[in-house]
């Protein structure tokens, strides 16, 4: 016989042995996703001996058994109806069979729970071998009854059926008598000697496979028929040979865990076999199941009982586990301590939004704040160090929900929080007015921003009167315009939302101004293309400090870049082409601004004077030219000319000077220059006279 559809690291490998006792294999390599739920109750299953032999010890496989028994034995019988309907041979006599030899195969329970057993253990050994060493025949039933046949199969599903089927892929080669097949399988299910059946599907993630499953068949008549249920989850005892022991132990990895928490560990070992196609197979993750003697390194740190770890204070303990055959095993388990869970002790609307409060816990590095809304989970949001945080991603009339828990310097949370939280209605403070300014246009209204709003309603009233609303804005200043010289304002502010509705009370005492000119305002007279960039003139005011200039481009705020008690300034950070805009205010001595300015300030377009050529001078490899640095330009272009002609450009340069070497004695050079960009375009005018020298 031959096995089909070896895993993948055996993969297309067919090998060919003889057939004993019509024991047959089979393996598909069907893959379905596999799911164990760990948190059900786990049965410890018996297998046939309540104690090991003396060259044994118990083992357990976790796994689960999955049944689907009388859907399983329809399929058989019909399988076996159609072999005699068809006329296939009888295994047993050779003869073609006829619909009169057809026998429903029954269902018994003894062969059954020999199925299940067989399952579990060929989900290790890989054979039709036991894990004790014994013969598979000497594996009996409640009821006394043994199997006279056993077919196996190995795949990834989650049901008893894809077996069957497995089985039933051997038909063709019965029919045609493909000696070099393996046909076992399919024989026995269609055998009429066989009166009874039992299967046992056994799925484990410990296992080679994750499904193996096993048949059993009997010629035996009047076996009971009961069928067993599903164990969704269990442990299967399994006698095992102490000669195909690996004879290593582990508790799995080392663990890390915080203070006051319980852990399971299991003692678990690994067999080595030769499986039915003679390969070694080891398995590993078999738990034992023989007396285990516990102790902890360090009981303050971690205490043990049967394998139940309860962890106390900060630090490693190691946990060791000594089997009944002097084998030991060990585990480090370091432990954080977990600290009392924080109290959030206030929570309180403010201009920046909701300030949450909560107590100092001894032993925190810091506290990690979460919020979270109905129906959702919780989402962290700070970390800090202090015992107070401003949340101001609010809204006007939303309910905020925090809670808040412990964490370690490298940001590990250490302590339980309350899951319920605490709760708090955000409802936006008062706006205060922080600035009435007197300006040119009139008085400059500022206030503070206020968390969570949309906007903001200005008020104003006259002794006497009621508050008249006149602007509302998204802008945290505005300037009010209807002013009279001398005449006294009175203002007030409170937050809207963004369909116009108050979300927030107000001062109804107000904020006052009586309106008076501001000191006058410094003019720009004059913006000059100059050689060093645009020389800026305004007109002096009396008794100021001094002066601050600012420049802004289209778009753009106003950004001040220089302070200066002269009434002149040349800006040298210009470019050609480019338009300049500049604005100017009053400074005291301080640096402190007190005039206005004008907003829309004076522009000039920087266009680059002709360069000047300041020196010609006789030198013994020609005539070397200077000129004068020109502010916003890339380079510059020299021109030279003859008597009655016109200028020829011949150089481009960077630079401030060049020695003209194409030149004669007595003979007299005439040059002129002018500006150019990057990309080679003239952008000044030039002296059309030049300068001359005669070169000596």
């Amino acid at each position: 016989m031959h096995k089909q559809g070896e895993p993948s690291m055996k993969a297309n490998i067919k090998k060919i042995i003889s057939s004993v006792l019509f024991v047959c294999v089979i393996i598909s390599i069907m893959s379905v996703g596999i799911a164990v739920n760990a948190a059900e109750q786990v049965a410890v299953l018996p297998t046939d001996v309540t104690k090991p032999a003396d060259d044994c010890v118990f083992l357990g496989i976790k796994g689960k058994y999955v049944t689907q028994s009388q859907k399983a034995l329809d399929r058989i019988n019909e399988i076996r109806y159609e072999a005699c309907k068809q006329g296939v041979l009888n295994p047993s006599t050779g003869n073609p069979l006829k619909t009169s030899d057809y026998i429903a195969i029954k269902w018994s329970s003894d062969l059954e729970y020999i199925a299940r057993i067989r399952a579990a253990e060929a989900s290790l050994t890989m054979n039709h071998k036991r894990t004790n060493g014994r013969s598979i025949w000497e594996l009996y039933g409640p009821d006394g009854n043994s199997s006279w046949g056993e077919v196996i199969a190995w795949n990834w599903s989650d049901s008893m059926l894809p077996g069957i089927e497995q089985w039933y892929g051997e038909k063709g080669d019965w029919v045609n008598q493909n000696t070099n097949a393996v046909t076992g399988h399919y024989t026995q299910m269609i055998d009429p000697e066989n009166r009874y059946v039992g299967l046992g599907t056994f799925c484990s993630p410990t296992a080679n496979y994750y499904n193996t499953t096993a048949g059993e068949f009997s010629s035996m008549n009047n076996m009971k028929e009961i069928k067993g249920s599903a164990i969704s989850n269990c442990i299967q005892t399994l006698e095992v040979s102490k000669s195909i022991l690996t004879n290593e132990y582990t508790l799995g990895d080392n663990r890390e865990c915080k203070s006051g928490e319980k852990i399971n560990l299991e003692v678990t070992t690994g067999i080595s076999v030769i499986d039915y196609w003679n390969d070694k197979l080891i398995t590993n993750g078999l738990l034992v199941l023989d007396p285990i003697e516990w102790s902890s390194s360090d009981e303050s740190v971690a205490s043990v009982s049967n394998g139940v770890v309860t962890t106390k204070d900060a630090g490693t303990a190691t946990i060791t586990a000594k089997t009944s055959n002097g084998k030991t095993a060990t585990c480090k388990v370091t432990v954080t301590k977990v600290l009392a869970t924080p109290t959030i002790t206030n929570l309180q609307n403010t201009a920046d939004g909701i300030r949450i409060s909560w107590d100092e816990v001894s032993g925190a590095y810091g506290y990690r704040l979460y919020y979270k809304y109905p129906g959702k989970d919780w989402k962290r949001f700070k970390d800090t160090t202090a015992t107070s945080f401003t949340d101001t991603g609010v809204s006007a009339g939303r309910t905020e929900t925090y809670t808040i828990r412990c964490i370690d310097k490298d940001g590990n949370t250490i302590s339980g929080y309350n899951s319920g939280g605490w709760s708090y209605k955000y409802e936006p403070v008062n706006p205060t007015i922080t600035k009435l300014e007197n300006t040119s246009d009139g008085i400059k209204i500022s206030w503070n921003k206020i968390a969570g709003v949309y906007g903001y309603r200005l008020y104003y009233k006259y002794p006497g009167k009621d508050w008249k609303r006149f602007k509302d804005t998204t802008t945290t200043s505005f300037t009010d315009t209807g002013v009279s010289i001398g005449r006294t304002e009175t203002y007030t502010i409170r937050c809207i939302d963004k369909n116009g509705n108050t979300v927030s009370g107000y001062n109804s005492g107000g904020w006052s101004q009586t309106y008076s000119l501001p000191r006058s305002i410094p003019h720009v007279t004059k913006l000059e293309n100059t050689s060093n960039g645009i020389k800026i003139s305004w007109n002096k005011v009396e008794g100021v400090y001094g002066y601050r200039l600012y420049y802004k481009y289209p778009g753009k705020d106003w950004k001040r870049f220089k302070d200066t008690t002269a009434t002149s300034f040349t800006d040298t950070g210009v470019s050609a082409g480019r338009t300049e805009t500049y604005t100017i205010r009053c400074i005291d001595s301080n640096g402190n601004t007190f005039s206005g300015y004008n907003s829309d300030g004076w522009s000039k377009k920087y266009e680059p004077v002709a360069p000047t050529i300041t020196k010609l001078e006789n030198t013994s490899n020609g005539v070397k030219i200077s000129w004068n640095k020109v502010a916003g330009v890339y380079g510059y272009r020299l021109y030279y000319k003859y008597p009655g002609q016109d200028w020829k450009r011949f150089k481009d340069t960077t630079v401030t000077s060049f020695t003209d070497t194409g030149v004669k004695a007595g003979r007299t050079e005439t040059y002129t220059i002018r500006c150019i960009d990057k990309n080679g375009n003239t952008i000044s005018g030039y002296n059309p006279s030049g300068w001359s020298i005669t070169y000596r």
